[in-house]
């Protein structure tokens, strides 16, 4: 790349150790190529390329690691890495003029701003209600795993701290030992996700105790860490700015979260949100970021939480969520976390007894959490391998760990040797949990071992068991006219568990739950499977005495559904499994697709079913009539 341009513009330099940028702002006009102007002597051309270079690079080094089952954020580091000092800048030198300082600067900003929609974002598909469901044995492993990093890295840097000097005084244990305990439930729900697992047993256990976790982790932050600063600064400061921060959450609890869903409720119901109200949202996005450096909190962490107090799923929670998604989450966060890898040291520099007794000290805190999660898991009695299933997943690193020592590292309280080694500790580690998990748990493997059950097993018995799945209510009235012509009587009755499907859109955990027919809950998850269950409570009603029925709930992820799909036949010991086709059938009739997705689910429910499996096709809309 030819700089001669940019070098006439800027200079670049150090003071007192700090880097500095001096540049000429200049408004010049591209001549192009034509004319002998090179595009890359404009600020505006460089950022734009680095963006593609960025996205580029990320999705080749995930499409080579993708055998080994790498995800996303790992790969993106990397490739930030592979650009970096300590390989291709260091390899060829000219390489690192891909991003120089001026430009770096730049793309850093709007990285930053990326990140601030990307965990609004994140935080729309949280729901924190879930943080009262969360059961005896998630609460434990939480807070043990919690403790247990922070207890044995504290132990470890004790002792490393008397043969040499880990870093900046204070803030080498902050950034060290504070953070060794987080476990973030975004970090365990985006890797859940792309490991397909979401829906599974463990996915559960660790997203709710990864809930706990992040629970404990900004307790400490805002309690404990702002108590010791008082006491140890005698000031009553931080007591005040702890007030004004949590003040300032509470205005946008009753202040904007209210002004936000009466915008959304305004949008017609079915249709997409209009430009108007998007661009209004926007607004308040902007001033929620612009208020939290105001008050003194990163941006990033009140549009998270901002995020997060509003109401997730749809509708609000699926339109923020496709919107943001693309722009925040697809272009500007790769930016942001290759930048991080850019900003590590070279190899050359880990070298000596610092190094070592930093290192020691992370793997403490990685051991740690490992073992504060083992244990608590087999005293409840999960098998041994799902335990160290749990243990390792509870035990990853994702983008906000990224974004914690980034903050830090910028506050200069840890310096270069410890970002680039927390980094590279987090790929490796990350990176081999990753083929471990894989590896080792199967989801499937809790029906497999079933023994299946079908639909000739049940002539020696008088009850048969149907699990009969629906996606719409268009499924609703075939499913019944079955029902209703495999005739049940009071002595041969029907037990029918009836499963509405749904795709998981705008939360960023899985649901399976009961409906209560006779008694309706308010609960958001199960308003939108109100109008089918009516009807088959309707139904149940129609055949009293021949006929039970319970009505179920699944959101999840096509990929996964038919984990669900499996594990409520084995649960309910069901003689066969009901799923609709995925092709339909019009009034003319012509055949189409209605979901691409329902295919595959068909084929792993046959694949993986513990009974048997009928797939309905219903052609009843060919001949104009609709009966039950």
């Amino acid at each position: 790349m030819d700089n001669d341009k940019l070098d006439d513009l800027s200079s670049t330099g150090s003071i007192a150790n700090e880097s500095v940028v001096c540049q000429y702002i200049e408004n010049q006009k591209n001549k192009g190529i034509w004319l002998g102007d090179s595009p890359f002597h404009h600020t505006k051309s460089v950022i734009a390329f680095e963006i593609i270079i960025v996205y580029v690079v990320g999705r080749l080094v995930h499409f080579m690691l993708r055998p080994f089952h790498q995800t996303t954020v790992i790969a993106q580091i990397m490739a930030g890495i592979i650009m970096g000092p300590s390989f291709l800048g260091k390899i060829n030198p000219h390489f690192e003029a891909l991003f120089p300082a001026p430009s770096r600067m730049t793309l850093r900003t709007f990285a930053e701003f990326g990140m601030i929609i990307h965990f609004f974002r994140l935080g729309v598909e949280i729901n924190p209600k879930q943080l009262f469901k969360i059961g005896k044995e998630a609460f434990i492993i939480g807070l043990t795993s919690h403790l247990s990093a922070i207890i044995v890295s504290t132990i470890v840097f004790s002792f490393v701290s008397t043969w040499t000097r880990l870093g900046p005084e204070g803030g080498a244990f902050y950034s060290i030992v504070i953070t060794s305990g987080l476990t973030s439930f975004v970090v365990v729900s985006g890797f859940l996700s792309e490991m397909n697992i979401l829906n599974s047993e463990i996915g559960r256990l660790a997203l709710s105790s990864a809930m706990v976790s992040d629970a404990c982790m900004w307790i400490m932050y805002f309690l404990f860490i702002n108590g010791g600063q008082a006491i140890k600064q005698k000031s009553f400061v931080p007591i005040v700015q702890l007030v004004f921060s949590l003040s300032y959450l509470s205005i946008l609890f009753i202040l904007l979260r209210p002004l936000v869903i009466w915008i959304s409720n305004r949008n017609p119901k079915g249709k997409p949100m209009t430009e108007g109200y998007f661009v209004s949202l926007m607004f308040i996005l902007l001033f929620v970021g612009l208020s939290a450096q105001i008050v003194g909190q990163p941006a990033f962490f009140a549009t998270f939480i901002f995020g997060v107090i509003l109401p997730d799923g749809p509708p609000l929670g699926s339109v923020l969520t496709e919107k943001l998604d693309i722009i925040g989450s697809t272009l500007l966060v790769p930016a942001y976390i290759t930048i991080s890898g850019l900003n590590t040291g070279s190899v050359p520099i880990l070298a000596g007894s610092r190094s070592a007794g930093i290192e020691i000290t992370i793997l403490a805190g990685y051991i740690g959490k490992f073992v504060g999660t083992i244990i608590p898991s087999i005293h409840f009695e999960i098998q041994l391998w799902d335990s160290i299933t749990l243990a390792l997943i509870m035990s990853c690193r994702g983008i906000l760990d990224l974004i914690v020592y980034y903050l830090l590292y910028n506050a200069k309280a840890t310096d270069e040797l410890i970002f680039s080694l927390q980094i590279y500790t987090m790929v490796l580690i990350t990176g081999f949990t990753n083929m471990l998990v894989y590896h080792i748990y199967d989801p499937s493997r809790r029906y497999k071992s079933y023994i299946r059950r079908s639909i000739t097993d049940s002539q020696h018995d008088t009850n048969l068991k149907v699990l009969a799945c629906v996606h719409n209510e268009e499924n609703v009235y075939p499913i019944i006219n079955l029902l209703q012509i495999s005739n049940p009587t009071k002595a041969t009755p029907l037990s029918v568990f009836v499963l509405h499907l749904m795709e998981l859109s705008g939360r960023a955990t899985s649901i399976l739950t009961k409906n209560d027919i006779a008694n309706p809950s308010s609960d958001d998850e199960t308003n939108y499977s109100q109008p089918i269950s009516n009807v088959f409570d309707q139904f149940e009603q129609h055949n009293k005495g021949c006929l039970t029925l319970q009505f179920f709930t699944a959101i999840t992820p096509y990929s996964s559904m038919h984990d669900d799909i499996c594990y409520m036949a084995m649960d309910t010991k069901s003689n066969i499994i009901i799923v609709p086709f995925h092709m339909q059938w019009t009034i003319d009739g012509k055949a189409h697709i209605f979901n691409a997705s329902l295919r595959i689910l068909n084929q792993n429910v046959l694949k993986n079913a513990p009974c048997s499996v009928g797939v309905l096709i219903d052609r009843c809309q060919t001949s104009g009539k609709l009966w039950c």
